[in-house]
């Protein structure tokens, strides 16, 4: 058996520099057992405690402080620790077995790693298939949102103009007009856009946001698509009971929402028609 003592000094400090970084018996690794092994002189066969036991013997003597040798105390807690993790390895077989310690710890090891993927893979894919759940409960959700996709609202007053009434909500919706020298831009066509609080909204060109408040529970236009801040008009209603479906001898019916009077700054009762386009 080539013990340490056989061996240079320069590659007896690159074995235990390696032992160092490397050899634990809580946590073995490949490449600490090499360096163990090349440290007590123990290179090929399966690795017996016997075997052990007589190598670490040999290789203590020399480091032991109370040795008379020259390397006495050097590197002496290294080489116990190579000890311990090969005597950790060869408990995991038994005496006179087939296959190296080496061998034997980096089988367990691969089980245990292909154990861990296959836990990682089998939750992704629960993680993904709840994914695809809730996002299929979320579509199913907004396709139960139902609204026309283009709406016009109407302000029924009576204003001084040149213009005809039909032509009052084009004229708004161009800037000009009675209605918006009255401030009542809001008047005029609207799209559909994003939901808000699981109910259709819509937005005209101006920035006039319509859609259904649930601090308040009622229908309102403003200047943003937000609980908060000054709107310009609103009136009572549910989620369920949208301005436009107010019905009144088979056709949209006129409600009486309360509309911000610039002139007066306040709220005053005004009927305006919502009906889908």
């Amino acid at each position: 058996m080539q013990s340490l003592r056989c061996r240079r000094g320069l590659e007896c400090a690159d074995l235990f520099l390696q032992v160092r970084r490397h050899a634990s018996s809580e946590c073995p690794n490949a490449k600490g057992c090499r360096a163990c092994r090349r440290v007590l002189g123990l290179h090929l066969g399966p690795l017996e405690r016997t075997r052990l036991r007589e190598a670490f013997r040999q290789a203590a003597w020399q480091h032991h402080p109370d040795s008379a040798s020259k390397l006495a105390g050097a590197n002496f807690a290294e080489l116990r620790r190579c000890y311990e993790m090969l005597l950790h390895c060869c408990g995991k077989i038994s005496e006179g077995g087939s296959k190296s310690d080496l061998a034997k710890w980096l089988e367990d090891r691969q089980t245990a790693t292909v154990e861990i993927v296959k836990r990682s893979r089998q939750g992704r894919v629960a993680r993904q298939s709840a994914g695809l759940a809730w996002d299929a409960r979320l579509s199913a959700a907004r396709t139960k949102v139902h609204g026309p996709e283009a709406l016009e609202v109407v302000l029924d007053i009576d204003l001084p103009s040149e213009l005809p009434r039909f032509l009052w909500t084009a004229a708004a919706e161009q800037g000009i007009g009675p209605l918006t020298g009255r401030g009542l831009r809001f008047c005029g066509s609207y799209r559909r856009g994003q939901d808000f609080n699981a109910a259709a909204s819509y937005v005209n060109r101006f920035g006039f946001y319509l859609f259904w408040s649930q601090l308040f529970s009622d229908w309102k236009i403003a200047n943003r698509l937000s609980e908060k801040g000054a709107c310009t008009a609103f009136v009572d209603g549910g989620r369920d009971k949208p301005p436009w479906s107010a019905m009144q001898n088979g056709r949209v019916a006129t409600l009486q929402w309360a509309v911000w009077d610039p002139s007066t700054e306040s709220f005053a009762k005004q009927p305006v028609l919502v009906r889908p386009l």
